[in-house]
């Protein structure tokens, strides 16, 4: 049921702002974008254009430096952007590692810096939450992080857009396809066939994607770099770039590898 998560607040967040109409006006922009009229809201997206054949793949969590790392040399070696989404506190846990991977000049968002559930929280503790990830986050990695959050599970409502818009976050975004690498599922990779077979459900989810699919995935463990070589490949195969976040909604930001 957790997979349905972000489709139930979708819903929930669009019938919210369907009772508030006239007031706040919905815009749906070509990217796939859901924006407020008022700009006391961030927007909020689950994917880019449809009419770009592009995909930007997402790195959530990267609590595991050996995963980052294997990740991040992946990416490099075949040319790939993508978009990091730390947890603020662990980037602080450990600066020297974060500022040497800053170096290889992919972009980073902001995941919060507890990783916390936002839905959960005062507008002003969310505000503060934010903000303190941004700050302590950019100091450590020498550069401004992208003005992007990716709530902690997706979890968000017009409390957290309106947050986010203070602490200013100009984008809110899900994602549309998921590798589903924290899967409970999987039991451990004690049995060759489990592991496996899960590599293959995490190949076969990531392909998922079309036209502005931004894809979520994790950097944990050793799973989902296995699986990362053969969703690039896929990609590649059927004639898709790969754009960073800030590329996708034109939003700026570091760019590795330009388009073209």
């Amino acid at each position: 049921m957790a997979l349905f998560r972000p489709l139930r607040l979708a819903i929930a967040l669009a019938l919210g702002l369907a009772l508030l109409a006239p007031a706040l006006p919905l815009v749906l922009g070509g990217a796939g974008v859901v924006a407020l009229a008022a700009s006391s809201h961030a927007p909020f997206a689950t994917h880019g254009s449809r009419a770009v054949k592009a995909v930007a793949l997402t790195i959530d969590d990267c609590d595991n430096e050996a995963a980052v790392t294997a990740l991040l040399g992946i990416l490099q070696a075949q040319h790939v952007n993508a978009t990091f989404f730390c947890i603020g506190k662990v980037v602080a846990a450990d600066p020297k590692f974060w500022a040497t991977w800053a170096k290889a000049g992919y972009p980073m968002a902001n995941h919060t810096y507890q990783h916390t559930n936002l839905n959960l929280k005062s507008y002003a503790t969310v505000v503060a939450e934010l903000k303190k990830d941004n700050a302590v986050v950019s100091r450590i990695i020498g550069r401004p992080l992208l003005p992007v959050l990716r709530p902690m599970g997706g979890n968000y409502d017009l409390t957290v857009l309106a947050a986010a818009a203070a602490a200013g976050e100009r984008l809110v975004l899900n994602w549309d396809v998921s590798v589903c690498d924290t899967s409970a599922v999987y039991s451990g990779g004690k049995v060759p066939s489990a592991t496996a077979r899960y590599l293959s459900d995490l190949i076969k989810n990531g392909e998922r994607g079309g036209n502005g699919a931004v894809i979520l995935m994790h950097a944990k463990g050793p799973y989902t770099q296995q699986a990362l070589p053969s969703i690039i490949a896929y990609y590649k195969a059927h004639g898709f770039k790969f754009e960073t976040v800030g590329q996708m909604f034109g939003l700026g930001g570091p760019v590795p590898f330009p388009r073209g």
